[in-house]
C-alpha cells in the first residue's frame, strides 16, 4: 500500500529507475533530481589532455583474470601523449587502486580527507581526456573537469549508472563487464571516437546543474561554500 513519510515536503530521486520504484510506494509528489555532484561548476581545459583517468571499485566480477584483461587494454590506451592516471575517491576503493597503479607503473591520486587532495583529485580529472570508471561520483566530478565519462558497469547491480546514462542519452559510453562483451570495444571507442562526444557530455552536464539551479539547490549550494 502506498505511505506517507511525515515531514517531507519532496522527494527527489537521482536516477529513473529508482523514481519508478518509489512512485508505487510513497505517496509524495516525488521527481527526478539531477545528482548534486553536477552543482560542481563545469572547469574545462582547452589546452593538451595528456591523460585518461582510472577509478575503479571492488566488484565480485573483477577477478584476477578480469582485472588482468582490463589492465592489458589499458596498456593499450597508454602512449607518449596519453598516460593513465589512477583515483580512488574514497578510502574503500585504495587497495584496489594501488593494485592497478603498481600494475601499469603510473601516478596515482587518493582522497585523505583533506581539501589539499581534493585538488589533486580534480587537477588529475582536469588533465585527463577521459575517464573509465564504475563509481557514479568519480564519473561525475571526472565530467565536470571536462573529461569524458566512460562508464565500465555490470548491468546487474550498478543499475544507477546505467539507467542514469540512458536517460540522459549517454548509451554509447557504456560498457558492460559481463563475459559476452568485449573489452577491446572499449579501448577502441575510447582512443578513436570519445573526443568526438565532448561538447555534447559538456552539454548534458549543463543542462541537470541548470536543472537543480530551478530548484534553487545552487543558490544553496553557494551559500553553504561547497564550490
Amino acid at each position: 500500500f502506498p505511505v506517507t513519510i511525515p515531514f517531507l515536503s519532496f522527494l527527489g530521486l537521482r536516477d529513473p529507475a529508482s523514481l519508478k520504484k518509489i512512485k508505487g510506494i510513497c505517496r509524495e509528489n516525488a521527481f527526478y533530481s539531477p545528482d548534486f555532484g553536477f552543482l560542481l561548476r563545469p572547469k574545462l581545459n582547452n589546452g593538451k589532455r595528456s591523460s585518461f583517468a582510472i577509478s575503479l571499485r571492488q566488484r565480485d566480477w573483477l577477478s584476477d583474470a578480469r582485472l588482468e584483461e582490463l589492465l592489458s587494454s589499458f596498456r593499450l590506451m597508454k602512449s607518449p601523449n596519453l598516460n593513465p592516471i589512477v583515483v580512488s575517491q574514497v578510502v574503500y576503493d585504495d587497495s584496489l587502486a594501488h593494485t592497478i597503479k603498481n600494475r601499469l607503473d603510473c601516478k596515482l591520486v587518493t582522497f585523505n580527507q583533506t581539501r589539499s587532495s581534493v585538488t589533486s583529485i580534480f587537477k588529475a580529472y582536469t588533465s585527463s581526456d577521459f575517464i573509465i570508471s564504475n563509481r557514479l561520483h568519480s564519473l561525475i566530478f571526472a565530467w565536470a573537469h571536462g573529461a569524458i565519462p566512460i562508464a565500465l558497469v555490470d548491468e546487474r547491480i550498478d543499475r544507477k549508472i546505467c539507467d542514469l546514462f540512458i536517460y540522459l542519452g549517454l548509451n554509447n559510453l557504456i560498457f558492460y563487464v559481463s563475459p559476452n562483451h568485449d573489452l577491446k570495444n572499449m579501448f577502441l571507442f575510447a582512443t578513436k571516437r570519445a573526443a568526438t562526444c565532448r561538447d555534447f557530455c559538456h552539454k548534458v552536464f549543463l543542462n541537470q546543474q541548470f536543472s537543480l539551479q530551478k530548484m534553487g539547490f545552487l543558490n544553496f549550494w553557494e551559500k553553504k561554500a561547497f564550490i
